[in-house]
């Protein structure tokens, strides 16, 4: 799952469609790099909360980007 307004934000940074429909153009699972057939709204919390909240998180993300 995936934050929302992060999503609208990036979309909108990019100048992207952001219709539903469009929306499994861009984006892939971490994990396997699929992308997903369908894509629904939820009301569940987002697994993945981008962008890091504090320091010690955006250092974890460099760090992990690095290798």
């Amino acid at each position: 799952m995936i934050d929302g307004k992060w999503l609208d934000r990036k979309f909108f940074v990019h100048r992207w469609d952001n219709r539903m429909a469009m929306l499994s153009q861009r984006i892939r699972c971490g994990r396997c790099g699929a992308r997903p057939d369908l894509v629904r709204v939820t009301h569940q919390r987002p697994t993945l909360v981008l962008p890091p909240q504090d320091e010690a998180e955006w250092r974890k993300l460099v760090a992990r980007l690095r290798r």
